[in-house]
C-alpha cells in the first residue's frame, strides 16, 4: 500500500526536529532545496529531509496550494537525489502506525455505575467502530467513530428498573494535532440521544444533534491538548432548544498501556433553562490486551451550590 502524501508528511515529520521541518517547509515553498544542506546532518537525516521535501511538494499540489509547474523543479530534484545520493536508503513502516493493527471494531461492555447515590449495572453494545477512550496509538490523533452505540442502565433497587443511558446513531470526532506542514482541524458531530441537564441539574435523555470545531496541539509526544467550540440542538420533555458547549481537554498516553482523558465543558441552555453550568469529565483506560479493556470514569456537573456526580467502572470486550 502507498500512503497518502499527507500521511507520509506527518510520518516523516515525527522523525525530524521542529527546526528541520521549518527549514524543509521554507525550502519547498521557495523552490530551493539547497537550503536543506547542513554540514552537521547525518546521511540519514539528509535523506529524511529530502523525502519530506518531495512529499510536501506533492501534498501542496494535491491541495491546490501550488501548481505542478511551480514545484516541478523541487520534485525533480528530490527524485534525482533519492535515485543517486540516497539510493541505498529506504523507509521501513513495519513498526509504524497502522490502523489495521488497532482493536476490533465491535464492542460489548458492562460495568457498575453510580449516579447521585443510585447504583446500576450498565450494559452496552457498539456495532462499529471505536470510542475516544479506546486505544488510538495506531492513529495520528484521537478519534471517535460510533455507528449504533446503545447503553442501558439496570437499577440495583429491590424493584429493578431499566432506563436508557445513551444512544448514538452516528457519532464522529477527530482530535488531529496541528501540523506545521499539513495543518489540521479538529471537529465532532453527533446524532442520537444523550444526557442533558435541566435547571436543577437533574439528568434526562434528550434527542441531540450537535457538532463542533477546534484545534488540537501535541504538547509532548504523549500529551495532546485540545479545544472545541461545540453547539447543538436538543429536544427533551417537549422542549426544543439550542445550546452551546465549548470544551477544553487533555489526552495523556501513559505507561502500562493506559490513557487518561480530562475535559472541562461550559454548557449553556440545555433543557431550555437559560442557565449555564460546568461539567468535568475524567476517564482512565487500561488496555489489558487486544480483546479486553478496563475503564474508570468520573463526571461532575455543577453550578453555584448544586452539583450532580456520576462514577462508573466498565469492562469492555472487542470482537
Amino acid at each position: 500500500l502507498t500512503p497518502s502524501n499527507k500521511w507520509k508528511a506527518r510520518m516523516l515529520s515525527d522523525a525530524l526536529s521542529s527546526d528541520d521541518i521549518a527549514i524543509t517547509k521554507i525550502a519547498v515553498e521557495n523552490s530551493n532545496l539547497a537550503l536543506l544542506a547542513s554540514d552537521t546532518d547525518t546521511p540519514q537525516k539528509s535523506f529524511l529531509k529530502n523525502e519530506l521535501a518531495g512529499t510536501y511538494a506533492r501534498y501542496l499540489i494535491e491541495e491546490g496550494l501550488f501548481t505542478g509547474k511551480q514545484l516541478s523543479a523541487v520534485i525533480n530534484q528530490a527524485n534525482d537525489l533519492s535515485h543517486s545520493l540516497y539510493k541505498d536508503f529506504s523507509i521501513d513502516l513495519s513498526d509504524y502506525k497502522d490502523p489495521l493493527k488497532s482493536q476490533e471494531d465491535t464492542q460489548f461492555y458492562t460495568g457498575f455505575v453510580s449516579i447521585e447515590g443510585q447504583e446500576y449495572i450498565q450494559f452496552g453494545f457498539l456495532a462499529a467502530a471505536k470510542k475516544r477512550e479506546d486505544d488510538s496509538r495506531q492513529y495520528f490523533g484521537e478519534t471517535d467513530l460510533r455507528l449504533f452505540d446503545l447503553s442501558v442502565l439496570v437499577s440495583l433497587e429491590e424493584e429493578p428498573d431499566i432506563k436508557l443511558d445513551e444512544f448514538n446513531l452516528y457519532s464522529v470526532s477527530s482530535l488531529m494535532p496541528w501540523d506545521t506542514m499539513t495543518g489540521g482541524i479538529s471537529g465532532s458531530f453527533n446524532l442520537g440521544a444523550r444526557t442533558h441537564f435541566n435547571e436543577e441539574l437533574e439528568r434526562g435523555s434528550a434527542l441531540d444533534i450537535s457538532g463542533g470545531i477546534g484545534f488540537s496541539y501535541q504538547l509532548l509526544k504523549d500529551v495532546l491538548a485540545y479545544s472545541l467550540l461545540n453547539a447543538g440542538y436538543g429536544l427533551r420533555a417537549g422542549k426544543s432548544y439550542i445550546y452551546t458547549e465549548p470544551e477544553i481537554g487533555f489526552v495523556v498516553h501513559e505507561v502500562f498501556d493506559m490513557k487518561s482523558i480530562v475535559s472541562l465543558h461550559h454548557i449553556w441552555n440545555q433543557d431550555k433553562s437559560g442557565d449555564a453550568y460546568l461539567k468535568f469529565d475524567f476517564n482512565q483506560s487500561l488496555y489489558v490486551n487486544d480483546s479486553f479493556g478496563f475503564f474508570i470514569g468520573y463526571e461532575r456537573a455543577w453550578k453555584d451550590s448544586v452539583n450532580n456526580e456520576r462514577f462508573d467502572m466498565r469492562l469492555k470486550y472487542y470482537f
